[in-house]
């Protein structure tokens, strides 16, 4: 039997997303220590300077 979650946080949804920033974008070591966001920009750069890759 699965456990029900609480009807509310005793966190802020403020807190939530802080916390979740910081996690999903800190330096990843097999990204070769780039932050998701860092890896994501240089990959949209290099596709917009890319004549056979379109971007819609």
């Amino acid at each position: 039997m699965v456990a029900a979650l609480p009807a509310q946080s005793v966190h802020s949804q403020e807190q939530l997303d802080f916390i979740a920033d910081e996690i999903n974008n800190r330096p990843r070591n097999r990204l070769g220590w780039d932050s998701p966001l860092q890896r994501l920009r240089a990959i949209m750069q290099a596709l917009q300077g890319s004549p056979s890759s379109p971007i819609h």
